[in-house]
């Protein structure tokens, strides 16, 4: 299949803004928490294709190991060299929302992924592929009860309850062939692009710093769910204007080794940065782009020698 440059664009500028709102200035994660992992989820709704659930699981859980051995090992020099106390604190996996971190950074976002390619067809579910729309509405009032309840659901997993609407997104937009046919440069997209950019912000005002994970909406989750479809098309959008690019096709193909290195990258670069200069602000801006840099070289040498990193695993199935 050949690459899709806007998807390329989406993914590469998503994972920058997982990395900001990780490891960035603090002042911009509410727009990053805003729509970043939502338009993920829109984006592998949208390049879903059914495949073996341990294929699947292979090329979740090969990644997340490899890189998890080395950060622990790390950890073990970091630890012994009074580096820092917080590698040491991470464990292999996290599957409840308690005071412990993973060895690879984002897993739980890898736990839900996983539930819902199953539940699209990967598990055999076909019913729930067939009738994901359905399925998605019924996940948002389960998700709209859930907060408005204040109903606590600290394993993970749960997530896909909050998750799969923004899946189901996607699968609609490759399914009715939307993207494709879209015109940016329309007058009437223009206009609408501006309007929805207005509310975006309006609305991420109002919500200020929500997060996935912690399952926190602030003012709703209603209100995070419309603005979050509203901040990850207006990326698509933005997305269609850019060319294809080959650095950029590199960093899509790697968002896995993006996702799982960039805080310990971070946490190295940010060492240096503060033997040379130490200011928040500047350490907030130049730490992402040095993780994205260590990162994009990490995936070219994964790419010729190791793509097995990549998740990049094909299994047929007896």
């Amino acid at each position: 299949m050949s690459r899709i440059a806007w998807v390329d664009w989406a993914k590469a500028l998503a994972i920058f803004f997982v990395v900001i709102g990780h490891i960035g200035i603090e002042s911009f994660r509410p727009f990053v928490y805003a729509f970043h992992v939502p338009a993920f989820f829109v984006i592998s709704g949208y390049l879903y294709k059914k495949a073996w659930w341990f294929q699947t699981f292979l090329s979740f859980a090969v990644p997340v190991l490899a890189f998890s051995v080395l950060w622990f090992l790390m950890s073990l020099v970091a630890t012994h060299f009074d580096f820092t106390e917080t590698w040491a604190k991470n464990t292999w996996f996290v599957y409840k929302l308690d005071d412990t971190r993973p060895m690879f950074t984002g897993l739980w976002f890898l736990e839900v992924l996983f539930v819902g390619r199953l539940l699209l067809g990967d598990g055999g579910f076909d019913f729930i592929r067939k009738n994901y729309i359905l399925f998605s509405i019924a996940s948002i009032f389960l998700a709209v009860g859930i907060d408005a309840f204040s109903i606590e659901l600290n394993w993970y997993i749960t997530r896909i309850i909050q998750c799969f609407p923004f899946m189901g997104l996607g699968i609609y937009l490759k399914e009715s062939g939307m993207m494709s046919a879209f015109n940016p440069k329309a007058k009437w997209a223009v206009c609408a692009a501006v309007g929805g950019s207005i509310l975006f912000l309006f609305l991420m005002h109002i919500n200020q710093w929500c997060d996935i994970m912690y399952n926190r909406y602030n003012s709703s989750f209603i209100v995070f769910f419309v603005n979050a479809v509203l901040g990850s098309l207006l990326l698509f959008y933005v997305c269609l204007f850019l060319k294809r690019s080959s650095i950029v096709e590199v960093l899509s193909v790697g968002t896995l080794i993006i996702l799982g290195c960039h805080t310990r990258i971070a946490a190295v670069g940010s060492l240096v940065i503060h033997k040379f200069y130490d200011n928040e602000i500047f350490d907030g801006l130049i730490t992402p782009i040095i993780s994205m840099m260590v990162s994009y070289f990490i995936i070219i040498m994964s790419q010729k020698y190791c793509p097995i990193l990549l998740g990049k695993i094909k299994l047929s199935k007896k």
